[in-house]
């Protein structure tokens, strides 16, 4: 009796809200690094080198079988198209709605492109072109009314358990794809179509008070994925006004990119909280936990923090990853953090994106992390394969032509 006492002692001096989150923080919390003062040249260097994508798969089986599985993949999300957003039940954390802004599809579909057979690369282009020219924009603020749609899911969700409104849009994300689209559909018309409409939503957002802070360690509404996806956006405006020739705009995003690519290596040199919790990616915000920092992560942001936070970036990732055997699979246990029953979507695909990019894992082991996708028409699944093709054929990276 006096055991049972004591014990209960204990557990009411523990508190509340860390009991009930029940979440594992990854061993070496304390790698940090010195801040280090980013130059003009750093933005620069982000700017000018682009992915070199191969004009084909690596003939290895494995990479063959990766590259057989995405031609399927792509073939039936343009057969099935339009989709509904997908629809994942977390557990207490409700459920999450995915793939429901363009600002992921047209980045997904433009990195399948090297990769798709020739015919349905065609179709593709095609594809993405009439949906732009239909409004369907990847920078657009909200996304557009899916409701009508197929169901992407393999089991069936009751209506009224579906998300209503259009997917709003989180960042400049939507910018960057913008850019990947034309540079990889090689659709320079397009970019100068559609150039005064992206100035329009990149403009206030470089005039404005935005600001972040590396050191905070409670942030709760996505803040670090934010970061990312404006960064990305902003480093997609500067390609396009290179590519318009547009030395006013080139100005005005040099400034604030730099600024923003500062508090990114920041956050990772300084700040060594990686899993935060987070209010806004699903119904509920009770134990949901997310990696915000890997989120919206782009080859060229995520080669910027191997390069600058290095080699703590690395070590902090292969830990997590060590200790959450399968993080992986699709609808994979709660590998996360807290008492729900799968993992989000957005915790393999960001783990996945951080260590190809940051701890720079051989295509080889990336290959096996490719796994099955979560649902007809799944973005991240397109892009880890597409991703693990590059991986194997090299990785390569060159100067963007002017």
């Amino acid at each position: 009796m006096t055991w049972l006492l004591i014990a209960l002692g204990v557990l009411c001096t523990v508190p509340w809200r860390m009991a009930a989150q029940n979440i594992v923080e990854v061993n070496g919390q304390n790698l940090t690094l010195p801040r280090l003062e980013l130059q003009e040249a750093d933005w620069e260097r982000l700017v000018g080198e682009i992915p070199d994508w191969p004009l084909s798969a690596p003939g290895h089986a494995e990479t063959r079988r990766v590259a057989a599985k995405l031609e399927a993949h792509v073939l039936t999300f343009l057969e099935g198209y339009p989709w509904r957003p997908m629809h994942h039940t977390l557990g207490i954390s409700g459920y999450e709605t995915a793939f429901g802004h363009p600002d992921e599809m047209f980045y997904a579909l433009a990195l399948t492109l090297p990769y798709l057979s020739q015919p349905l690369a065609t179709r593709v282009r095609e594809f993405g072109r009439a949906q732009m020219e239909a409004g369907v924009l990847p920078f657009a603020g909200r996304g557009p009314d899916w409701s009508k749609g197929r169901p992407r899911e393999a089991y069936e969700v009751p209506e009224g358990y579906r998300a209503g409104a259009p997917a709003a849009a989180r960042s400049l994300f939507g910018v960057y794809s913008f850019w990947v689209w034309c540079h990889a559909t090689g659709d320079g018309g397009l970019a100068r179509r559609f150039w005064p409409r992206v100035k329009e939503v990149v403009t206030p957002l470089l005039k404005s008070n935005y600001t972040f802070d590396p050191l905070k360690r409670d942030y709760e509404n996505d803040e670090a994925e934010q970061l990312n996806g404006h960064l990305a956006g902003a480093l997609g405006y500067a390609r396009l006004a290179r590519l318009n020739g547009d030395e006013g705009a080139m100005q005005a995003v040099r400034r604030r990119g730099l600024q923003w690519l500062q508090w990114r290596v920041d956050l990772e040199r300084l700040n060594p909280k990686i899993l935060e919790k987070s209010t806004r990616s699903a119904s509920k915000s009770l134990h949901n936990n997310k990696l915000a920092r890997y989120c919206a992560l782009t080859p060229e942001i995520g080669a910027a923090l191997r390069r600058h936070a290095q080699p703590v970036a690395a070590q902090r990732l292969a830990a997590f990853r060590w200790e959450r055997n399968g993080w992986w699979m699709a609808f994979g246990d709660r590998l996360v953090g807290g008492e729900n029953y799968t993992n989000p979507l957005n915790f393999s695909r960001s783990l996945f994106a951080a260590a190809m990019f940051i701890e720079a894992v051989p295509a080889e082991t990336l290959v096996g992390w490719v796994d099955i996708p979560w649902c007809s028409g799944d973005y991240y699944f397109m892009e880890k394969c597409a991703l693990v093709l590059w991986q194997a054929g090299g990785g390569k990276w060159k100067p963007m032509a002017e």
